[in-house]
């Protein structure tokens, strides 16, 4: 606003309006700032007229608070250079009444602060004074409490002395023998067995594992760390007969995201896998056979009625996904495949009750475009798990320049690269002459000369 003030004054002509922009600043902006005066009064000695910056100097001097002596400084100063006796004496004498008022609201402002300040200080020594009290009042309780373990223990020793003493027939004592030394070790092992019963019963339940009930037990993963007991009974109650619910817990009592599902038989256990990834509260909970081995549940290779669809729409549901499907042919099972936190991967499995539905949805639905996405529909062909690894393990991508690989000394590949020049290196493809060992003829010669004369 001052920038636009200052063009207004010098290439506008507009004084008046330069002094309006002016007064929004003083009125609106830092006020009580000596600075911004200042720099009014220089506006005003520069574009406008004597008349305009005494009232501007009078007026900052009375509005500043951070320094109005530069103000009055100031005005003193233009009055004796520009204006006349009286005018100097009535601004010298404004002057120095204001100055009187400023001092004073200045002593009354240093010794307020003084007196915070001592009060302040007396408030920290009063709290020191305070801890220090508190300090030897606690002192004093401990080092009585010292002293009276000390005399129970010294009363203690004079009584286990008193009662190892034992005297012959003849007057003699009797040493104790070092076996009777060690008659209080039981009792002090016992508050230690104490907290170990308390602690395991603090970090959770321990459950035997019980091969017999493998059969109608059921894995359940993927849940969330807050899940409730009570939703995930609820989503299983129609399965069968829940005989236990084991949610797997860390030792400060977390859940751990799995859990144990006991069903009263084996029929009720595969009804439950039937569940797999069945939706709880936006996460699909992943439902296994309860083995140590860890198996695929889906089929593996050609499958003639299923149809493997790519470049799904991720904001797409699998109820729409059924939607568009269903339409060419009976359904036996549409499979969004997800994130474990639900999200969809942009994949899913579409399977037919035939394989005549499948091939039409095939030519259908191939390129069809969803949204900003064109879905890539196939057969459904996985490769078997055994067969990736296997691939993984045999591709080899070496490295741009690489040499060829060996391995060296204790079991580490080194690089074959040779550090000796190559003007000096023979060459691996010339090979080496070996002298004839086969005698010349007369004719031999006679046939040599021939053509080295013919040659000159």
């Amino acid at each position: 606003m001052k920038y636009l003030a200052l063009v207004e004054a010098k290439f506008c002509k507009n004084v008046a309006k330069s002094r309006e922009l002016w007064n929004q600043i003083t009125n609106e902006g830092r006020v009580t700032s000596a600075q911004t005066w200042l720099d009014y009064a220089n506006f005003e000695r520069v574009y406008g007229d004597d008349k305009h910056l005494r009232r501007v100097l009078m007026k900052g001097m009375y509005a500043s608070t951070d320094w109005p002596e530069t103000l009055g400084d100031m005005l003193i100063k233009f009055e004796r250079e520009e204006g006349s006796l009286e005018t100097l004496d009535v601004a010298t004498e404004k002057y120095t009444a204001h100055i009187g008022r400023v001092r004073v609201k200045r002593e009354q402002a240093a010794a307020k602060e003084a007196a915070k300040e001592t009060q302040q200080n007396e408030q920290k020594k009063v709290a020191k004074a305070e801890k220090k009290a508190v300090g030897k009042a606690k002192k004093e309780v401990g080092d009585k409490h010292e002293a009276e373990k000390e005399l129970v223990t010294e009363q203690k020793k004079a009584t286990k002395r008193k009662a190892q003493e034992t005297v012959d027939t003849d007057g003699f004592k009797v040493p104790v023998s070092p076996s009777s030394t060690g008659t209080e070790e039981p009792l002090q092992k016992k508050p230690k067995e104490e907290n170990d019963e308390s602690e395991s019963k603090a970090h959770g339940e321990h459950v035997e594992h019980d091969p017999a009930k493998d059969e109608q037990t059921v894995f359940l993963s993927n849940l969330s760390y807050d899940a409730k007991e009570e939703v995930i009974r609820d989503i299983f109650k129609d399965v069968g007969t829940i005989e236990d619910l084991r949610m797997v817990r860390d030792f400060k009592g977390r859940f751990k995201g799995f859990a144990y599902l006991v069903l009263s038989n084996r029929m009720e256990a595969e009804a439950a896998l039937k569940l797999d990834r069945t939706l709880m509260e936006g996460r699909p909970i992943f439902v296994s056979k309860c083995n140590k081995k860890k198996e695929f549940h889906y089929q593996e290779g050609l499958e003639k009625n299923k149809l493997f669809v790519k470049n799904i729409p991720f904001s797409m549901t699998q109820q729409e996904l059924e939607e568009l499907f269903k339409k060419y042919g009976d359904l036996k099972e549409v499979r969004l495949v997800t994130y474990r936190n639900g999200h969809s991967k942009g994949i899913a499995y579409v399977e037919y009750t035939n394989e005549t539905a499948a091939t039409v949805a095939l030519v259908q639905t191939d390129g069809m475009q969803l949204g900003k996405q064109v879905l890539s529909v196939a057969i459904s062909n996985p490769p078997s798990r055994s067969r990736q690894s296997e691939m993984q393990k045999t591709v080899h991508i070496a490295s741009l320049g690489g040499g060829p690989k060996e391995t060296g000394l204790r079991g580490r590949g080194r690089t074959q690269v040779s550090l000796m020049p190559r003007v000096v290196q023979r060459s691996a493809n010339v090979q080496e002459t070996k002298p004839s060992t086969s005698t010349m003829s007369n004719a031999d010669f006679r046939q040599m000369f021939v053509k080295a004369s013919q040659n000159e």
